[in-house]
């Protein structure tokens, strides 16, 4: 074929005859037809040209297509129909935009290292003359056939996570704003000639303010948790004044309504390294748990004691648990409380162990009722 422009990757591109032969000598392979037909996720088989000699049974249902064949020799921005690939007559891949496409960039870093690459693709595709944008996770793998270089594709759709992850981020965004925008504001509601109770509510709606931000903020924590990119800020915290902030927090809270929390005699105020937010948020969860766990008029305990160069944190309360919640406490999503539950204790174990360098126990009989220890060191390296 006489080559065609290109401002990126090579135009060229193997007559219908060779295409054909390479074709046949990728199901030449025992079983490979059938193991690619099976995954339920887009696979095909490029050679050197980055033209499709093979695509399974996935590809081509959502090419809409009765026989692959017919499609043999096209790349893949041209089956899925990328806008960019017909810019300019040597196709997918070879026009300026191309040099910033995920699918390209990763097809070529494998051929050139030889090595399994992985990556992500934002693709504009046309469909029945709509524009469709397209989010792709991509892995690129050589695969080499008597002595011929190939490289096997793997194409999975993520545009659902990506539009999900960008509609928690909007969301989470503007509630945290409106948040402190009405946290701000309210300390210049004039509170001259209000009553008793009236101030007493005014006090209630800010303790109400800040726990919805806090809980906010944690449900974003969360969100940045399961996806690996919460970042640790570590900062001087007081053991004693964080156990008076937490139990001042849930105060108000229908959990407690009812019950007491009490500090523990024999807690120490002492200074130690750590994440004050994150820490925060595990001990919220570790005493809302115990008094969803407390029946009315029980009492439930907090507190904090030093161990050489480590600090434990404790929540106790007198109810015990059974053996089958014992074995499951920190599965994900595992709950006594019901569906869309389980996060808790799981979320607890994540954040002390792998972000806060510490551990989270638990101990639950007839004689002490449920104590769960949060473990930190003081210093931290």
């Amino acid at each position: 074929m006489p080559k065609a422009e290109t401002h990126f990757a090579s135009p060229e591109r193997l007559e219908k005859g060779e295409i054909k032969e390479q074709y046949e000598k990728v199901l030449s392979l025992e079983h490979t037809k059938e193991i690619l037909n099976s995954f339920p996720i887009i696979v095909v088989v490029l050679n050197k040209q980055r033209q499709v000699v093979f695509a399974n049974d996935t590809f081509v249902k959502i090419l809409g297509i009765d026989e692959f064949e017919d499609a043999l020799g096209q790349r893949p921005g041209e089956l899925l129909n990328c806008v960019n690939s017909a810019i300019l007559e040597g196709g997918c891949g070879t026009s300026r935009n191309c040099r910033y496409c995920g699918v390209v960039l990763t097809i070529l870093e494998s051929q050139k290292t030889g090595k399994e690459q992985e990556n992500e693709a934002r693709l504009t595709t046309r469909q029945q003359n709509k524009i469709v944008p397209l989010d792709l996770h991509v892995i690129s793998k050589p695969l080499l056939i008597d002595k011929d270089q190939f490289t096997v594709v793997i194409m999975m759709d993520i545009s659902t996570i990506k539009r999900k992850e960008y509609l928690e981020r909007t969301f989470m965004h503007d509630m945290i704003n409106t948040t402190w925008s009405l946290s701000g504001r309210i300390e210049f509601f004039p509170r001259d000639g209000l009553n008793e109770i009236q101030d007493e509510y005014f006090n209630r709606i800010k303790i109400e303010i800040n726990k919805l931000l806090d809980d906010i903020q944690a449900q974003r924590d969360l969100l940045k948790l399961d996806k690996k990119e919460l970042v640790t800020e570590f900062s001087e915290v007081d053991s004693l004044e964080l156990i008076q902030m937490i139990i001042h927090t849930l105060s108000t809270d229908k959990t407690a309504k009812g019950k007491r929390i009490a500090i523990a005699k024999d807690s120490v105020s002492l200074k130690l390294k750590t994440d004050e937010r994150l820490l925060r948020r595990s001990l919220i969860n570790l005493l809302k748990n115990a008094l969803e766990a407390s029946t009315s008029d029980e009492e439930v305990i907090i507190g904090c004691k030093q161990f050489k160069n480590d600090i434990e944190f404790w929540v106790q309360n007198k109810a015990v648990l059974s053996e089958e919640v014992k074995s499951q406490v920190f599965q994900r999503f595992f709950s006594t409380k019901g569906l869309g539950r389980g996060l808790g204790t799981y979320s607890v174990r994540i954040l002390v162990e792998e972000h806060l360098n510490g551990q989270v126990n638990f101990e639950s009989s007839e004689k002490i009722g449920t104590i769960f220890r949060i473990i930190l060191p003081v210093e931290v390296n």
